[in-house]
């Protein structure tokens, strides 16, 4: 498998602090800017481009197995944003991914601190990304 040359990766994921990457495992929201990954059993959506690197992909299911480690349920990983009504986790690479194209070409999300940058990341809070998903 080839990695991309300039992999920047972006997941879009809300966290108690937008500046500061820490997240926290609770057994509801309970702050402003917390993000319901999992509730009452319902696991937030991963989205991934199905154009997007193979590596991309990858992560996409370890994340998913990894949130069915510690909270006995596991997300589910699609390729299609019409496919979700509540929180949704979007991972992709610049100049790759549709979502992630899409979501900066709308203002939604600022990809500038890591544009030119190898391996780096944006992981921000995105409220309203798409109809019928509220946070992503």
């Amino acid at each position: 498998m080839r990695i991309p040359r300039q992999l920047s990766c972006f997941l879009a994921l809300a966290l108690t602090s937008p500046a500061f990457s820490v997240v926290t495992v609770k057994d509801a929201a309970s702050a402003p800017g917390d993000f319901p990954f999992v509730v009452n059993k319902q696991a937030a959506t991963i989205f991934v481009d199905k154009d997007d690197a193979e590596v991309v992909r990858i992560a996409a299911g370890m994340l998913a197995g990894d949130v069915e480690l510690v909270a006995g349920v596991k997300p589910q990983v699609t390729t299609g944003a019409d496919k979700a009504s509540g929180p949704v986790v979007i991972l992709g690479t610049s100049g790759k991914s549709g979502f992630i194209a899409d979501l900066v070409k709308r203002g939604k999300l600022d990809t500038h601190a890591i544009e030119g940058k190898w391996e780096s990341f944006v992981i921000q809070t995105i409220a309203d990304p798409y109809p019928g998903v509220k946070s992503a």
